[in-house]
């Protein structure tokens, strides 16, 4: 900590939680918990990377997964393309490591090796919460509540299975904000902490620009001054001076490059995005207002936190209660007042709430049964009353759905019914004498057992919608190889990643097109398309693929157009 006999509020909070709690008096290094850290990797595991090539492409990811193939096939390295034209609205991290990934492994069209460095991230966040949690609040059971209850958030989940830009940007911020709290509870020279600190924000701006340092950052140390004291964050002029000079050293050559490279795209693609901010998605300023149930199974235990402490332990303590609502205040007011809002720009708000939640799960194991009020037994059995008829409805939901198929899964049913009858036991037993620490252990147990057993079950049932999945086929269609290949419509990027291929606006052509060509199209060609008036062509459907399996209600029509005399099918 800072030398001097004035102690700021962070130390003399961390003294007043070692006394209360007989934790030792830090926790920044806090890999000496080998079971907890263990048991938060096998979570991760389910949650994140299991069956990851199942999960259908959204369109978002799609961006990604299409900059990455191109790396490898076509050399874009430095300045990515998408569908070969430039794309340098994102920076070209978290794209460099999915085409590391792919090219790892041999093949960039595999969705799970892509897909492996965002679950990565999500893992490196889980921990990151972990260690913050730990060092901040002094209790290595908080910090492990919380971390568990974040790695089992319906949104920490929903973007560590997807190859997008968002759990790469946070989860290097919230190691950097990690090793800045090291470093400030250090009583001597914090070099190494800054460095690294420095290093994770420039993979923060690497991965999406500066939309952390806003989103996460800001919200953080607006907090910590607040409930701390601004005394620790300025005091520490050398460590601060070496955290920007290493991160401008790692944010700042590739900006530097492209802007020499391609200044005028550049230009053009930055002032298309700072626009966007305010005319693209725009949504009320209430649009967050759902923050609690972003964290899906926790949403009542979320809720309960937010309205009142639980106990004396966890973030129910004055001061780290304060940190984790100012923090959690801060990230959704400024999120709201941007006019551009989506879902998952929500998600560096799940950090401070897993903080607040793991507090008060932390307050509900402390208490004792016959000190626990009538809200907090009731909270606990409504909770595990839910949850214990949900198992039991997911395997006679499953059967129904697989009906169908019921002999070629017959023993991943039985599986899935034997685990999950189980789960509705444990939690129905602590219905009578309700236990805290058990119905939290199953709670974490049945996300993680869902993740690991549900999506090949939900699969075969046809429950993810896969758009523009059967282009596929048009890799192995023989009669369009070699031949450009367009469409009359907008470009889904979808369609572009599931081809394997570029695919060109019809209208972006410019001049004569070279026959023969390939064309998709929504209905069959039966007229000459535009752009061939004077020249006597021939079409000849080749394929039709469906838009959106398993429905099938949409159709795209493969066609290839040449010369000839006759116009036709």
């Amino acid at each position: 900590m800072i030398h001097g006999e004035r102690r700021d509020g962070l130390e003399l909070f961390a003294l007043k939680r070692a006394a209360s709690t007989g934790a030792g008096s830090t926790m920044s290094f806090p890999w000496q918990d080998l079971r907890n850290l263990l048991t938060l990797l096998a979570v991760c595991g389910a949650t994140f990377f299991a069956h990851a090539d199942l999960f259908p492409v959204s369109r978002m990811e799609a961006r990604n997964l299409v900059a990455a193939r191109e790396m490898v096939q076509d050399g874009h390295w430095l300045i990515p393309t998408m569908n070969g034209s430039l794309r340098l609205a994102k920076p070209p991290l978290p794209t460099w490591l999915s085409a590391a990934a792919g090219l790892t492994v041999g093949n960039t069209g595999s969705l799970a090796a892509l897909r492996f460095p965002s679950a990565l991230a999500a893992t490196f966040m889980v921990f990151a919460a972990y260690g913050l949690t730990g060092t901040i609040l002094r209790n290595r059971r908080s910090a492990f509540l919380t971390a568990a209850v974040l790695a089992t958030s319906y949104l920490t989940i929903s973007s560590g299975r997807h190859a997008t830009w968002d759990i790469f940007c946070h989860s290097f911020m919230l190691l950097a904000l990690w090793a800045m709290v090291a470093g400030m509870n250090k009583t001597g020279p914090a070099l190494i902490e800054a460095v690294l600190a420095g290093v994770f924000l420039g993979l923060s701006f690497m991965s999406k620009g500066p939309v952390s340092f806003f989103a996460m950052l800001l919200p953080f140390v607006l907090s910590y001054g607040f409930t701390f004291g601004w005394r620790a964050l300025l005091a520490r002029r050398r460590e601060i001076a070496l955290t920007v000079a290493a991160l401008l050293v790692v944010a700042l050559p590739w900006p530097l490059y492209v802007f020499t490279s391609v200044s005028g795209q550049a230009a053009s693609t930055l002032q298309g995005e700072v626009a966007a901010w305010g005319s693209r998605h725009v949504k009320s300023l209430f649009y967050y207002a759902n923050f609690p149930f972003m964290s899906g199974i926790w949403s009542l235990f979320a809720i309960a936190a937010l309205l009142f402490p639980s106990a004396k332990q966890g973030t129910a303590d004055p001061a780290g209660r304060k940190f984790c609502l100012i923090w959690l205040a801060a990230v959704l007011l400024l999120l709201s007042l941007t006019p551009e809002k989506k879902e998952r720009y929500m998600l560096p708000a799940m950090v401070p709430l897993a903080m607040l939640v793991g507090g008060f799960l932390d307050g509900l194991i402390h208490e004792k049964v016959d000190q626990q009020g009538k809200t907090t037994t009731t909270l606990l059995r409504l909770h595990a009353g839910i949850l214990a008829l949900a198992s039991l409805t997911v395997p006679a939901v499953a059967a129904y759905l697989l009906r169908s198929n019921f002999l070629a899964i017959k023993l991943s049913l039985v599986v899935v019914t034997g685990v999950y009858a189980a789960l509705a036991l444990g939690f129905a037993s602590t219905l009578a004498s309700v236990k805290a620490k058990r119905i939290l252990a199953l709670t974490i147990v049945l996300i993680a057992a869902s993740g690991a057993l549900l999506p090949p079950l939900a699969s075969s049932a046809g429950l993810f919608r896969r758009t523009y999945s059967r282009l596929a086929a048009i890799r192995s269609e023989s009669q369009v190889q070699g031949l450009e290949l367009y469409y009359q419509g907008n470009v889904d990027e979808r369609m572009v990643w599931h081809a394997g291929r570029h695919i060109a606006h019809w209208r972006d052509m410019r001049g004569m097109p070279t026959l023969p060509l390939a064309m998709l199209s929504r209905v069959p060609l039966a007229t000459q398309p535009d752009g061939f008036e004077g020249q006597a062509v021939s079409i000849r459907l080749v394929a039709s693929y469906c838009v959106d399996e398993p429905k099938c209600a949409n159709i795209l029509y493969l066609s290839i157009v040449e010369k000839g005399p006759v116009l036709g099918r």
